[in-house]
């Protein structure tokens, strides 16, 4: 927990824990572990993030002002940025890419695909550096699809380290805990509504170009 106050937390996920209650998971799930820990039984999650995916998750305390920060998520006015190791083949000539196109579910269910029409997905993604095979990429996303960052990076030809659906969807194994996917959801910024003050948060976990390590 980075932030508990009358209207917010702010927390870091591990990997593996969904935000909300899906499939399988039913009492195993962040925000039930935080009503078990803060005793608010009104605790609602403002932004998700995959249950693969690392990093921030903001949640509301506050049935009252709650909507006042899922509006700030609705009108674009937070910055994410996100990590990723990803696989590299070498040098492209190109450290920045603004990947734009349309996102929609596909096959099965659980999984997206990218398709012609309307843009309703954009990301800016940035080459941080490249160690043999792998490389360090910071993402910020301008919009909020399902495995956005996923599908944008496979798209360029880097794959996330880990990654079980993107480019193709692997067998389903059981949860390896010493091979998380290498995606962080790293800092979040935004103003306020309650107090007008800039705020800015930034995960506690780290990636590396092996692993994802804690302070």
């Amino acid at each position: 927990i980075l932030l508990h106050n009358d209207h917010l937390l702010v927390v870091c996920k591990p990997p593996f824990l969904p935000v909300t209650p899906t499939g399988p998971y039913v009492l195993e799930t962040l925000v039930n572990r935080l009503m078990q820990q803060t005793g608010n039984l009104c605790l609602s999650p403002i932004n998700r993030i995959d249950r693969e995916t690392s990093g921030l998750v903001l949640v509301s305390t506050n049935k009252k002002t709650r909507g006042a920060y899922q509006h700030l998520f609705m009108e674009g006015a937070v910055r994410k940025t996100y990590e990723a190791v990803s696989h590299y083949s070498g040098d492209t000539g190109q450290s920045e890419w603004l990947v734009e196109n349309r996102i929609e579910t596909g096959e099965p269910w659980f999984r997206m695909r990218c398709c012609a029409g309307k843009v309703n997905a954009r990301s800016f993604i940035q080459l941080v550096r490249a160690e043999g095979r792998r490389a360090l990429f910071r993402l910020q996303p301008q919009t909020g699809k399902k495995h956005q960052l996923r599908l944008h990076l496979s798209g360029l030809g880097f794959p996330i380290v880990n990654d079980r659906c993107y480019p193709q969807l692997q067998e389903k194994t059981p949860d390896d805990f010493d091979r998380p996917l290498q995606l962080l959801s790293q800092k979040i910024e935004f103003r306020d509504p309650m107090t007008g003050k800039e705020m800015v948060f930034e995960s506690t976990r780290k990636l590396t170009l092996g692993e994802i390590s804690e302070d």
